[in-house]
């Protein structure tokens, strides 16, 4: 996922995008659309279901969903993952979930796909698009998956998260 997200930065957007969360907590979307675009070409997708994911069969029965948070987060409720957010199948068995159709430099991945537990924190994890001195790389979002204290991926690295779920630890 990682050389797609560079390959996509540097070739199609020639290094300067603007889908991340900046160090200093600003938020750049405007060309989220566009990125998660040409993102996912860079991809070995093998399924896309634009709202419906759960009907269409993009995503598993999942055992816990991010609450709405008072109105914060909705974009990983169920309703929105089932109903509304765009959703894409790697070949791998990956599946990648945007946040608010494809509006905003978050999404979910679920690193083994249908296979289980199918629980945040066990092998569906939140990252950002995140960016620290013009650099652009893949952060745990560690925002809308903080309702989650004993989840494994609040305080881990994105590396260290991938390996815990990579070695079956959950």
């Amino acid at each position: 996922m990682s050389q797609a997200l560079n390959k996509t930065i540097l070739l199609d957007f020639s290094g300067n995008i603007n889908c991340y969360i900046a160090d200093s907590g600003g938020v750049f979307q405007s060309e989220c659309p566009t990125f998660f675009d040409s993102f996912t070409k860079n991809l070995n997708i093998i399924k896309v279901c634009n709202g419906k994911a759960r009907q269409d069969g993009c995503v598993p029965d999942y055992s816990d969903y991010v609450p709405d948070d008072n109105g914060r987060c909705n974009g990983y409720n169920q309703n929105w993952i089932n109903n509304s957010d765009t959703v894409y199948v790697v070949a791998d068995g990956q599946i990648i979930i945007t946040y608010g159709v494809k509006a905003s430099p978050i999404m979910l991945v679920d690193i083994n796909g249908f296979k289980g537990p199918n629980k945040y924190g066990y092998d569906l994890f939140g990252f950002v698009f995140a960016s620290k001195a013009k650099s652009i790389y893949l952060a745990p979002d560690n925002d809308c998956t903080r309702n989650f204290p004993n989840s494994v991926s609040n305080k881990r690295t994105t590396g260290q998260m991938m390996k815990y779920a990579l070695a079956g630890l959950n």
